[in-house]
């Protein structure tokens, strides 16, 4: 799906460019910043919610890849053995990443080594495992909070997938999704509900998936209602950006499901784009704040001159993601896609290929 790699690039570069300007210009660092640089920050001050858009796809793309498990009779365990393998070795390199960036700019700043890696062996586990919440420790790796509630729907996934090899109908699953959204709404004090702060997004992903694939009006129909529920069910507060951009992105997943790019250089540049999106994401705080801290102490923010050397740390966090994306993210997702494909026997097949579309 075109739509969707799109989608994921355009949010990567939303945040990327929040994270570029949110903090230069502040009246806590700089009281002056240029204009040009002023209004850009202005109209990227919500590119954090881009986060959002990536929690409905993954909704969209998980519900997708549960159903497959589900046909193929593929374990559960299977299933989430996979799916921790998508995202942690990509994440294990864009620690090591940041971790190197921080040693390395330890020569233009105050900082000493110690502070240039997790803060003790708990914080090592938590940025290690993702579990940095449910230990009470910082993250390292600024965007990592994200990938907890990733690791967490997973979890939620694995648990529907289960389930349904357990004779559990489709509907049913829906309406427990139903349920923990209503249930997300309400102030938690547990650390291990956690994942439930943003299960909302990712089910807008999964209402907008199982509509596709009912047909004419039906579709409509469910994502209508599902889609609705889930915006009325939104309190006022922090939360209500977020659901709503994750239900705007399911609209356009659902809209835009079938459609195709036409072969441009923009295109191929938007696709682009959205295939280094992960690595994008991970990594581009690593090389555009540490070259705007070091911009500024020689150039003020107010000055024309900063613009340009803004435009090189954007150009810095590009091509630092590309190189996570060629040289570490690419290779395993080779490897990955070659360790789980399965070697379907004419039977498997047989069954497989007899399963409803609709089912």
């Amino acid at each position: 799906m075109p739509a969707i790699d799109v989608l994921r690039g355009l949010a990567a570069l939303a945040v990327m460019l929040f994270h570029s300007l949110n903090v230069i210009g502040s009246p806590a660092s700089h009281p002056v910043l240029h204009p040009i640089l002023f209004a850009i920050r202005h109209a990227t001050g919500f590119g954090y919610l881009g986060v959002s858009v990536f929690f409905a796809i993954s909704g969209w793309c998980i519900a997708q890849r549960a159903r497959s498990a589900w046909v193929k009779g593929e374990p559960t365990s299977r299933f989430l053995l996979e799916r921790a393998l998508r995202i942690f070795p990509v994440y294990w390199c864009a620690l090591l990443a940041a971790i190197g960036l921080r040693v390395a700019a330890t020569f233009f700043n105050q900082h000493s080594l110690s502070q240039t890696v997790p803060a003790g062996p708990l914080a090592t586990i938590g940025d290690i495992l993702l579990i940095q919440p449910y230990l009470g420790t910082p993250a390292f790796l600024l965007v990592s909070w994200s990938l907890v509630y990733e690791l967490g729907y997973y979890l939620v996934a694995g648990a529907a997938l289960s389930a349904r090899q357990r004779g559990v109908s489709t509907v049913w699953l829906m309406a427990a999704g139903f349920g923990l959204a209503v249930w997300s709404y309400f102030p938690h004090t547990s650390r291990a509900l956690v994942i439930l702060h943003y299960w909302p997004d990712f089910f807008a992903g999964m209402v907008a998936w199982q509509a596709s694939r009912l047909p004419g009006r039906s579709k409509w129909i469910l994502a209508s209602l599902g889609l609705l529920a889930l915006a009325a069910l939104s309190r006022p507060g922090w939360t209500e950006p977020h659901r709503v951009t994750a239900i705007a992105t399911a609209i356009l997943m659902l809209v835009f499901a079938r459609s195709t790019l036409r072969d441009t250089p923009i295109s191929r540049a938007a696709l682009g784009l959205g295939a280094m999106s992960y690595s994008l994401y991970l990594i581009h705080i690593c090389a555009i704040s540490p070259w705007n801290n070091l911009a500024q102490h020689y150039v003020s923010p107010g000055s024309l001159g900063f613009v340009g050397l803004w435009l090189i740390g954007l150009t810095l966090g590009l091509a630092l993601g590309w190189a996570l994306h060629r040289y570490c993210e690419a290779p395993i997702e080779r490897w990955r896609r070659g360790l789980f494909t399965a070697k379907e026997s004419p039977a498997f097949a047989a069954v497989a290929a007899d399963v409803p579309e609709n089912t």
